[in-house]
């Protein structure tokens, strides 16, 4: 009876890692190929105007500079927008955790226990009592 369960533990365990190891080997080959920056508008483009060589190779600088440009610009707009965000968040989370505290909790202790959870996170301010 054991050289049965031994020989069923062994087989599961073979196929697991059978099936571990081809989950490896198939994911690698599915990685999308890096694509350059608007490849389908440079595919397009070079059709329509007959481009090649040294003028195509111009062409996909340009591409690759404007993305990375492009990039840093909404890098730095998407940073402002989380700045000029954070007002208005800390207004809301010191608008709700006023209403959890005044309109969930109604006893004492347990507001009193609210208080010492939330002190010190950056929306905490006085309740409103």
């Amino acid at each position: 009876m054991n050289d049965l369960r031994l020989w069923i533990l062994t087989l599961a365990t073979v196929s697991f890692f059978a099936g571990v190891a081809g989950g490896v080997i198939v994911s690698q080959g599915s990685e999308p190929a890096e694509q350059a920056p608007f490849a389908d508008f440079e595919r397009r483009f070079a059709r329509e105007f007959g481009i090649s060589g040294k003028r195509l190779e111009h062409l996909r600088t340009i591409l690759t500079n404007y993305q990375r440009q492009v990039k840093q610009v909404e890098e730095r707009h998407l940073a402002a927008t989380y700045r000029d965000m954070d007002d208005d968040l800390n207004r809301l989370g010191i608008l709700y955790g006023h209403r959890i505290r005044d309109k969930v909790l109604s006893k004492p202790d347990q507001r009193v226990r609210y208080d010492e959870l939330v002190a010190g996170l950056p929306f905490q301010s006085t309740p409103n009592r």
